[in-house]
Formats: C-alpha cells, sequence, structure tokens
C-alpha cells in the first residue's frame, strides 16, 4: 500500500513512480490542498481518498485514520506499506521496495526538523499480521509527533517475529 500526502507533486504526472509499488494507492488531502474539480477527479482515477477536514495532529494519526476507516479498500494489508508526504525517487522507491522484500519485518521511517514523520516503511510481515490493526486501532487518535518513537518502538517490539541468529 503506498501513501502520501497532496504535498506529493507526482499524483497527477502520467506515469509516476510510486505505480510499482504493490497494493493500494491513498491520497490525504489536508484542509488547504488546493487541488481543483478536475484534478481531483483526475487523482480519484488512481487513488483512494481521504479528505481531512481538520489538520491531523501527526502524519502517523493521518495514516491511523486511513487504516481504520479504510477497511472498504481491497487489498489493504496485503503488501508492504510506504507512507511518504513527497514523492520519492524512482532510485529511492525501488531500494525501499527492495529493503522491505528482503526484510519483511522491516520499520524505517524519517523525520523533519520537528520530528513529524515524512516516510514510513513497514514490511508487508508487519502489515499482513492480524495483530497490526488491532494495534493501529488502539493508537490515540490525535496522537502527536513527540509520540511517534514510542508507537514505532511499540512496533517493533510486538509485531516483530523474525528469529536472531545465534
Amino acid at each position: 500500500m503506498f501513501i502520501t500526502t497532496d504535498n506529493n507533486r507526482e499524483i497527477l504526472a502520467p506515469e509516476p513512480a510510486f505505480l510499482a509499488w504493490p497494493g493500494p494507492y491513498v491520497l490525504l488531502l489536508m484542509p488547504d490542498h488546493g487541488l481543483d474539480r478536475a484534478a481531483l477527479t483526475r487523482a480519484q482515477e488512481r487513488f483512494v481518498l481521504f479528505e481531512f477536514l481538520t489538520l491531523p495532529a501527526s502524519p502517523l494519526s493521518a495514516v491511523r485514520q486511513v487504516l481504520i476507516t479504510g477497511s472498504h479498500i481491497s487489498d489493504l494489508f496485503t503488501a508492504p506499506l510506504l507512507f511518504s508526504d513527497t514523492a520519492p525517487a524512482p532510485h529511492d522507491l525501488e531500494q525501499q521496495l527492495r529493503a522491505a522484500t528482503e526484510d519483511p519485518f522491516l520499520v524505517a521511517d524519517n523525520r523533519d526538523a520537528d520530528n513529524g514523520l515524512t516516510r514510513l516503511l513497514l514490511g508487508q510481515n508487519i502489515v499482513i499480521n492480524p495483530l497490526f490493526a488491532t494495534f493501529i486501532r488502539n493508537l490515540a487518535p490525535a496522537l502527536g509527533h513527540q509520540f511517534i518513537d514510542e508507537a514505532l518502538d511499540a512496533i517493533r517490539e510486538h509485531l516483530v517475529w523474525k528469529e536472531t541468529a545465534t
């Protein structure tokens, strides 16, 4: 699953790199997205649109909302999850997909200067784990930037079940 925001200027490009990502595509529209009706119609051809009337507490809070209310989206929990606030470069996208394929328990992220989540990559074994949906549902709805570390640490602690080499 590929989740991005209206900050991603590739969303309406003819052949964006993210089309290589497996699973559904979700576009998060923030209150000041500025896309006109024609752009929204074009975006709807590719994406499931989630429009926020108020700014979410954090990108992780927005992703949580998608995962909870998007249960009607087919194949939602079947592929690695990539949240990217902006358009990933094609080479970057290939590397991330390879990393998620090589390590299906991968939990990786990037932050901005304010500790805001700009990228979240979860391997397929995290996403398909039946406990993942429950974990997401139990996160605080207004999860702020200051709690992202704890949330990702909890994912690593409770949903990564790979054997360690001895």
